[in-house]
């Protein structure tokens, strides 16, 4: 496996296969990594993160709810984002197993909405 491209990888495993030391031989190259990590979003999004190469203005939930939930003393917990709001975490959820649509939710601040949104998930 490289990073890199590789013109001839295909001539490379064939012939360590041919050689007969391995059950299987494979070679990726930069092209492969790329198709794979398309395929596998939350994979490229973990890489991205691992490698410092995160998109500007896009954060995970997970970062979005570590730094959400301590800005109090004690630290907030889902719990208490969800109380009291089983009808609408319902909601939430079948929504994120749905088909790709639109969500309308009102909340006081954006922040709010959106760890609602995290502690549902």
């Amino acid at each position: 496996m490289t990073p890199r491209r590789w013109a001839g990888k295909t001539t490379w495993a064939q012939e360590r296969q041919a050689i007969g030391d391995w059950h299987e031989v494979r070679a990726y190259d930069a092209d492969d990594l790329e198709a794979w990590l398309l395929q596998a979003p939350g994979v490229a999004a973990w890489l991205a993160r691992q490698i410092g190469k995160y998109p500007p203005h896009v954060t995970s939930m997970d970062d979005f709810w570590n730094e959400f939930s301590s800005t109090t003393n004690p630290t907030l917990t889902t719990g208490i984002v969800l109380a009291g709001r089983e009808p609408e975490q319902n909601r939430i959820t079948t929504w994120l197993r749905g088909q790709p649509s639109i969500l309308h939710l009102r909340a006081d601040t954006q922040a709010e909405g959106t760890a609602f949104v995290v502690g549902a998930k």
